[in-house]
């Protein structure tokens, strides 16, 4: 038997942090007789590979009390085909958890995630969906395990409560993004057998394992890999690779992706300052316009033979 302890609950109407309940709601679940099976190895020294060292780390003291976990957990199955034939078996299945986002003390966002990465995570939600200017406004984050929380401290705060009621007053519309200034400043150009040479990082061991987890990846003109993440969300996996690169400059990088490429995934680059999305999955109508309008080349359907190219084709020798 497993226990695992939920943290206290929030105010809904005003969306900040009460005072903590003395007691915690826990949920409970059985597992095989063998746990290993069911539980995964946890790996406290796990660093993506050819990710490079975030400034985070020399701007601020992040404590981060939760431990890191596996992409996956083993459970127990049984195959069966259409004949009545069966054999037992077992699957390596993605973990995905939530994360409650409180930014000067007011609820903005529960994320769900593969738990990993987190601090990275909390760092490029906060670039990405607009709630900081820049990565300087951070002041200190502190991702709770047990409680599921991310406390973070920005220097804007009257940006981050406008921010919220927009967010939560149903009034934004379809196309919200339109009325955001987000433009692109960027010469970089790209090379076309540098982006093809980097389609090989999307097969990850966490992907072959599971099939059940997005990837992304961030890369300068040369091709060079300068962050990489796996997440169950493909939102969340960009999150991560601008929380891994944070502090630096993304005017000369490109982002790939697996996933499909809509308004709110293509923004999420260009808030970043990323001038080019390469995804081998499709674009959403709304993702090409908001390309379009935010100067981003947006590139899908991307293969070792060929690519489409819906936006700023420019950028491209």
């Amino acid at each position: 038997m497993i226990i695992i302890a939920a943290g206290a609950r929030f105010d809904r109407r005003s969306h900040r942090r009460p005072h903590r309940s003395a007691s915690a709601v826990q949920f409970r679940f059985n597992c095989p007789d063998n746990k290993a099976d069911c539980v995964s190895t946890l790996n406290a020294s796990r660093t993506p590979i050819g990710t490079q060292q975030s400034p985070v780390a020399f701007k601020f003291r992040i404590n981060i009390i939760r431990a890191a976990m596996s992409y996956s957990k083993r459970f127990p199955r049984v195959m069966m085909d259409y004949d009545g034939g069966e054999r037992p078996d077992y699957d390596d299945v993605a973990v995905e958890d939530s994360l409650t986002l409180f930014v000067n003390d007011i609820r903005i966002a529960t994320l769900i995630a593969s738990p990993e990465q987190l601090k990275e995570l909390c760092i490029g939600y906060l670039i990405s969906e607009g709630v900081v200017s820049s990565f300087e406004e951070i002041q200190s984050i502190d991702v709770d395990d047990d409680k599921n929380e991310a406390s973070i401290v920005v220097s804007s705060f009257d940006q981050v409560e406008l921010w919220q009621e927009v967010r939560s007053s149903g009034c934004i519309g379809m196309k919200w993004w339109t009325n955001e200034d987000v433009r692109v400043d960027s010469a970089a150009t790209f090379e076309k057998v540098v982006l093809k040479k980097s389609l090989t990082h999307l097969d990850t061991q966490a992907r072959r394992q599971t099939h059940g987890v997005h990837v992304a990846a961030l890369f300068d003109a040369t091709g060079k890999l300068l962050a990489q993440a796996v997440d169950v969300g493909r939102h969340s996996a960009i999150d991560k690779v601008i929380g891994i690169y944070a502090g630096n400059d993304f005017s000369n990088t490109f982002l790939l992706s697996s996933g499909r490429q809509p308004a709110g995934m293509v923004l999420k680059a260009a808030r970043a300052g990323i001038p080019l999305i390469l995804s081998k999955a499709a674009p959403i109508s709304t993702g090409v316009e908001a390309a379009v309008q935010a100067g981003v080349t947006l590139i899908c359907f991307a293969t070792g033979r060929q690519f489409a190219v819906y936006s700023h084709p420019e950028r491209l020798v």
